[in-house]
């Protein structure tokens, strides 16, 4: 289940819970307060490091090879 999370409106505070889809918003693990909102939050994907890695491993050497080729143009 994925993890959302929450802003109280009656206490300022942020949280998190682990719910379904299906379930509807909880009450504030703080104040008790149903006034809640979702917040959108940024994903986390436990694998992609190895895509980072690669994009900036083609990053580099589209650079290298653009420094190449304006090298090769000083030279003609």
């Amino acid at each position: 289940m994925p993890i959302y999370e929450f802003h109280c409106r009656n206490c300022h505070e942020d949280f998190e819970v682990i719910m379904s889809t299906r379930d509807a918003a909880g009450e504030c693990p703080h104040c008790q307060s149903r006034d809640t909102e979702r917040i959108v939050s940024f994903t986390h994907y436990r694998n992609a490091d190895h895509w980072e890695k690669d994009m900036l491993n083609g990053l580099a050497l589209s650079k290298e090879k653009d420094q190449m080729k304006a090298e090769m143009k000083k030279t003609i």
